[in-house]
């Protein structure tokens, strides 16, 4: 499928709230670029209303350019999983556009799929944030099988570049373009609390805490674990006198015992539940909350970044960098986490200051509008 022509077909492929909040910028940037043709591929958690139509976001943003791939998803059947994917569809999609280079980001089991079926059909394939380490949750093996079917990777920093390394890949095609989290928040357009109460009718006049709670690898403990840490919802707020925002959990396996749970809590006056803001406006609920809790990558990067308290619970993000004074983390014990709940409660929060205009998209931008075309997609494993 690679062409010839002398202007290039981009496609950009989003499946979540994620990597679309992190990701938009390049797409502005790649559609300024006339040598181009840019199409976003918007598909997964986006067109389920179970997940809160984030769709509706992109198509506030981007009103042309954009293709939508329904029905690609995992499916709990008894105690198993299965994908429900429409591959006839894609390859429609991909004969029709003939991209000349897909550029995908993150470590979704989404994107590995759609991944592994672009490169099958001989497309290079440029990756956004390999390299990085989250021991504690599956991800890490999604993440690498992708940089290991990528041409072209864009790292956040220079331990990932040395993990991308690791994995065989050709220094020349690694790209160190810095922390595409950063340039998210220094770019959000925030609104206020005011705002906010007007919008989702949130209440900021108790401390209130943003939670957010992935599945766990460890389907036992996720079981386990799930009904304990609402009950302890319940036991905060009625200790501390504080109030919850919950958004829902991703679409791993074991998701639906997450939300099971929430709705068993969500008519406590106390709880506000919102499957997803969309990122701009998470970001600005998560600049006006106490702190974050959970085991989402916004507990470590987002907070991190806004200057942010955050409670983060287990080893989901094991391995993360940006752990900061702000931070805490807990284990998946009941008393533990009560403990720090009450220290990060009271401890003030210590600024940091995040100065830069060298941001990310402009970088990928830039290396995407060098490269030479056609891409090779063969490769060899460089051995150190």
């Amino acid at each position: 499928m690679i062409s010839s022509r002398s202007k290039k077909n981009i496609l950009i492929i989003s499946t979540a709230r994620s990597d679309f909040g992190l990701m938009k910028n390049v797409i502005y940037g790649l559609q300024k670029i006339k040598k181009f043709n840019t199409k976003l591929l918007v598909t997964g958690n986006h067109l389920l209303s179970s997940y809160g139509n984030t769709q509706n976001e992109i198509k506030k943003l981007f009103k042309k350019n954009v293709i939508y791939l329904k029905t690609i998803n995992i499916l709990k059947k008894k105690d198993k999983y299965k994908f429900n994917f429409n591959s006839k569809e894609l390859l429609n999609i991909l004969k029709q556009e003939k991209p000349d280079l897909c550029l995908l980001m993150g470590d979704r089991y989404e994107i590995m799929l759609l991944s592994s079926f672009i490169s099958i059909n001989e497309i290079p394939i440029g990756h956004v944030s390999g390299g990085d380490i989250t021991s504690g949750s599956i991800d890490d093996n999604y993440r690498h099988a992708i940089t290991k079917l990528s041409s072209i990777h864009f790292a956040e920093s220079n331990k990932s570049v040395k993990v991308i390394k690791q994995l065989g890949e050709n220094k020349k095609n690694i790209y160190n373009v810095g922390s595409i989290s950063l340039e998210a928040i220094k770019k959000n357009n925030y609104i206020d609390k005011n705002q906010i109460k007007k919008k989702y009718d949130l209440d900021f006049k108790n401390k209130t805490i943003l939670f957010t709670l992935h599945p766990l690898s460890n389907q036992n403990l996720n079981n386990n674990f799930c009904k304990k840490i609402f009950k302890l919802i319940k036991y905060f707020i009625k200790k501390f006198n504080v109030n919850f925002i919950i958004t829902y959990p991703n679409s791993d396996p074991g998701n639906h015992i997450i939300i099971k749970e929430i709705k068993k809590i969500r008519n406590n006056k106390n709880i506000f539940v919102i499957k997803s803001f969309g990122i701009s406006d998470y970001l600005s609920i998560l600049k006006c909350s106490e702190f974050i809790m959970g085991n989402s990558s916004s507990c470590v990067f987002d907070s991190f970044f806004l200057n942010k308290k955050s409670l983060i619970i287990g080893d989901r993000q094991k391995g993360r960098g940006y752990l900061s004074t702000n931070m805490i983390q807990a284990t998946y014990s009941t008393s533990n986490i009560r403990k720090n709940f009450s220290i990060i409660l009271k401890r003030k929060t210590r600024i940091k200051k995040f100065k830069t205009n060298d941001y990310p998209s402009d970088k990928i931008v830039k290396v995407i509008k060098k490269l030479k075309f056609p891409i090779l997609r063969s490769k060899n494993f460089v051995i150190k």
